[in-house]
């Protein structure tokens, strides 16, 4: 779709090159390098721009030798899609280089064939959405979103990081009476992580469990926690019974405020009394930021 019309309320042209184009090209320079352009006419003789019938064209467009300015198509309803870098003679091949306006309606996805060509547009608006939809790394293809404040494309929310795993050696909590971090050194390290928040204005929503029981103590109430650059949020808190062979708990909550950027996260616990937990079977715990 070609929208090379001044008025907003024209609608665009829509086209498509079906064939592979090929034409000849302006010999190379001697002496000096130049920019060459492609582009993209729209001929309509109910514009008055004295076309006989209406088509779209590839155009190709020499530039001058010595200027590192590219040229400008001929007429004015027309878009350049490439330049190609022509260097002086006998010094090497051309090379091209895409410029295609990516294009979407009004709330659309820009749709961009790499990560790389994502990241080279730097001066998208604000929340911008555009979808990498051929990356060779396909962990690359998705959604993504401009964060002006970051000058950098991000990952569209909502995202969710999911860390659990199998604890329970080593994992004695003696006496913990503010939130500790699970004493077995590989446990700590499993649930530590780095995040990438997005976006200022989102809030992380953390859902987590953990299986133990109460080997000694009196009754009391067992907390899980999530820490977030050295601050603790509750999750949750269970009642235990003394001597309980098992207890769980699991919840949820919602951390607002966050600016965006790397946080360090990980899983904590604590007790309200005096006594020796130990860790069964699974903990973990999600991470999302959403809106």
């Amino acid at each position: 779709m070609a929208d090379v019309e001044a008025a907003a309320e024209a609608s665009g042209y829509p086209f498509s090159f079906d064939a592979v184009k090929t034409g000849a090209m302006t010999p190379a320079d001697g002496s000096l390098p130049r920019i060459d352009i492609l582009y993209v006419q729209i001929d309509d003789p109910a514009e008055g721009d004295a076309s006989t019938v209406p088509a779209v064209s590839l155009v190709y467009r020499a530039g001058v030798a010595g200027s590192s300015t590219p040229p400008s198509p001929l007429v004015t309803r027309a878009f350049v899609i490439a330049q190609i870098n022509v260097p002086k003679s006998g010094t090497g091949s051309p090379t091209v280089t895409w410029v295609a306006p990516y294009t979407a309606g009004a709330g659309g996805v820009i749709p961009v064939l790499t990560l790389d060509q994502l990241n080279a547009w730097t001066t998208a608006p604000d929340q911008q959405r555009a979808r990498v939809t051929s990356d060779v790394t396909a962990a690359n293809n998705g959604d993504y979103l401009f964060n002006a404040q970051l000058v950098a494309w991000v990952r569209a929310t909502p995202w969710t990081l999911v860390n659990s795993r199998s604890v329970g050696t080593g994992n004695a909590f003696s006496n913990a009476l503010s939130y500790t971090d699970f004493p077995n050194a590989t446990d700590a390290a499993a649930f530590l992580r780095t995040i990438t928040k997005s976006f200022a204005g989102t809030k992380l929503v953390v859902r987590a469990f953990m299986g133990g029981s109460l080997t000694a103590g009196s009754a009391q109430n067992m907390g899980l926690g999530i820490n977030i650059d050295g601050t603790d949020y509750d999750i949750d808190a269970v009642p235990v019974a003394a001597a309980t062979t098992y207890f769980k708990i699991a919840g949820e909550v919602e951390i607002a405020g966050l600016a965006a950027g790397m946080h360090t996260v990980k899983l904590r616990f604590k007790a309200s009394a005096a006594s020796q937990v130990t860790a069964l079977a699974r903990a973990g715990y999600s991470i999302t930021e959403t809106n």
